[in-house]
């Protein structure tokens, strides 16, 4: 869960979540490897195409959670690079 501790410092460990909403993150990590990697590929198309697919996955996830979503993935792309 190390890695999930990370979207705290992005959040500057704040919680934005309203008590009963729709937690993109608790739902990106009860997915299995292949949906987690069609996510990151949808991300490497475009933008549009990733916040689709999250629409998708999630019928209820709001384009604000995609946004994390992205920033999460994003960041652990560019913590793989280094």
């Amino acid at each position: 869960m190390g890695a999930f501790d990370r979207v705290r410092i992005l959040n500057k460990g704040k919680n934005h979540f309203a008590p009963n909403s729709f937690d993109v993150m608790q739902a990106y990590s009860k997915l299995d490897s292949a949906a987690k990697m069609a996510l990151f590929d949808r991300l490497s198309d475009s933008r549009k195409t990733f916040y689709k697919t999250v629409t998708l996955f999630w019928p209820n996830a709001k384009e604000a959670d995609a946004k994390q979503l992205e920033r999460f993935l994003a960041h652990r792309m560019v913590a793989n690079d280094l």
